[in-house]
């Protein structure tokens, strides 16, 4: 039973910081799939975190290398926001303990923070990559490139 009680604690205590990983993940996967539509085409890469020289409007890297570097940052996303979450947690519990009759407003507010910490981790780090994926589709379509 306590086990059980300890595994649910930990899932919800880290959902909101798996969701904003996974997101960013997906979004930062959409634009690098999109992208290579066009890198076969001749096409060279805006976004200089993914390029050989560091420079935009240069050659990408190769997809592995891509995939890495996207990987690495979801798992920036995870930890900042499991960090969020950890401290959150434990400032909850000091004011639980400061201020025990108002439990459930503190409860409430620690996981509004929570909700808000991981809406803006998650739009900061995928909004572009999914507005550049729509774009990158959108002009794949125009040109009649087929998407692989």
């Amino acid at each position: 039973m306590a086990v059980r009680a300890l595994l649910t604690a930990f899932v919800l205590l880290l959902a909101t910081a798996l969701a904003s990983a996974l997101i960013s993940y997906e979004s930062m996967r959409q634009d690098w799939r999109t992208s290579h539509m066009l890198f076969a085409h001749g096409w060279v890469e805006q976004n200089p975190r993914f390029t050989i020289s560091g420079r935009a409007n240069d050659v990408p890297l190769v997809c592995s290398e891509g995939m890495g570097r996207i990987r690495g940052a979801a798992l920036t996303v995870l930890r900042d926001s499991a960090i969020n979450n950890l401290s959150g947690r434990v400032i909850e519990r000091l004011f639980v303990a400061r201020y025990p009759r108002r439990k459930k407003l503190i409860r409430t507010l620690s996981w509004i923070e929570r909700v808000a910490f991981a809406s803006a981790v998650t739009y900061i780090n995928s909004a572009d990559h999914l507005r550049q994926a729509a774009a990158n589709r959108r002009m794949a379509r125009e040109y009649g490139y087929d998407e692989r």
